[in-house]
């Protein structure tokens, strides 16, 4: 059998020191390349063979079938008469020892093909015997797998470190491409899986909240720039449907929000003032500019409205006349004319024909468009209907 051995090993040696050497494009189809002219896994075509590459690979060091099994840490798994025997064809192994072998090799090789040499082994050689596993090969698997993997990982994350440009770009390219494609597999999976989405999203934002919160603290403040314009740019493209949402929602919970922004009021009561404060001597001349223009308008709408609003003529003679229920109504500084322009119709457009005051056919209601405040005070209308008369008659 030595001799058949030492064949077996002059066979090999032909193919000289390309049988040791070793490339970084993957001669040994470590990326699932296609197998290259002359590589090991391309020389294989039987079991022994695979033995044989397995012991001939490192040359850089003498050994023996002893040396070698201690070296692989094999001595507990093979003796070194079954070694020699797989290495000669007059072995084979069963299905734990070949998951076993498929991590131990120091070159890849398809999987499907090892299973087919091994298990085709007895129909070439039925002499051929097999060889089974023991107690521990299961920790050895377990051991192996997971330090391949850890391996596989920080392959991956070295590999994204180096080339993190053209990975970025390769994606760009990619996501442009097929922009449409992705969005609607991403569709279809948000479908599905809507309420696990929700539950793990919950979930997350509780346990790393504060982490949250700092990152997307930074992220503003490196990106501010980016952040404001991608914002605005979102705002103006859905405006309408954002500030209708807003509406409906404030509607709905409208007790709910004045009630949050007291308790937040009460709780930044100075900052908010000091900010304010800050605010308003940065803009002092901005604000009391457009102040102005708010006036004179206001002033200018003040005027037409005497002789347009029944209402508003009624509340002028009032602080004149009765200056304490006035005070009960609004108070000194308060210009009523601001909130009756809000919802009487009249007022807006400036045409008492739009008045039920003084339009009796008007399709407008007297208690949706007047002042509620004017209309809360006793026995008013029949002063109103009289200030209206005078109005038309002008």
């Amino acid at each position: 059998m030595s001799e058949q051995i030492q064949d077996i090993f002059s066979e090999s040696a032909e193919f000289g020191t390309e049988i040791f050497s070793h490339s970084k494009d993957g001669n040994y189809n470590l990326n699932g390349r296609p197998l290259m002219e002359g590589s090991i896994t391309g020389r294989i075509s039987t079991l022994s063979e695979v033995f044989v590459e397995w012991y001939l690979f490192d040359s850089s060091v003498e050994k023996n079938i002893e040396t070698f099994l201690q070296n692989e840490d094999l001595t507990d798994v093979f003796t070194e008469s079954e070694f020699m025997d797989l290495m000669c064809g007059y072995a084979f192994v069963d299905n734990k020892l070949l998951e076993l072998i498929t991590l131990k090799l120091p070159y890849r090789l398809d999987t499907n093909k090892l299973k087919h040499l091994n298990f085709s082994l007895p129909g070439t050689n039925p002499s051929a015997h097999l060889i089974t596993s023991n107690e521990t090969t299961d920790e050895k698997i377990k051991n192996l797998s997971q330090l391949k993997s850890q391996q596989q990982k920080d392959h991956q994350r070295q590999y994204r470190e180096t080339h993190r440009e053209h990975i970025s770009q390769r994606k760009h390219k990619y996501y442009k491409e097929n922009r449409e494609k992705i969005y609607e597999k991403q569709k279809i999976y948000i479908q599905k899986h809507l309420a696990e989405l929700k539950e793990y999203q919950a979930k997350y934002r509780a346990e790393h909240a504060a982490e949250l919160k700092e990152y997307f603290k930074q992220y503003r403040k490196k990106n501010a720039v980016v952040v404001s314009e991608r914002k605005k740019k979102c705002y103006n493209a859905k405006k309408e449907q954002y500030l209708r949402k807003n509406k409906e929602n404030y509607k709905k919970n409208k007790e709910r929000h004045l009630s949050k922004c007291k308790e937040y009021y009460e709780k930044n009561k100075e900052q908010y003032l000091s900010k304010c404060k800050e605010y308003y001597e940065k803009n002092k001349e901005h604000h009391l500019a457009q102040s102005k223009i708010y006036n004179q308008k206001l002033k200018q709408k003040a005027e037409v409205a005497k002789t347009v609003c029944a209402a508003y003529v009624f509340l002028l003679n009032l602080r004149k006349t009765n200056k304490e229920l006035y005070l009960q109504l609004y108070t000194k500084r308060q210009e009523p004319l601001t909130g009756m322009l809000k919802t009487c119709v009249a007022l807006q457009n400036m045409d008492i024909n739009m008045c039920p005051l003084c339009n009796e056919n008007c399709e407008h209601l007297l208690e949706k468009c007047c002042n509620q405040k004017v209309l809360a005070i006793p026995n008013v209308l029949q002063e109103l209907h009289a200030i209206a008369e005078q109005l038309k008659q002008r």
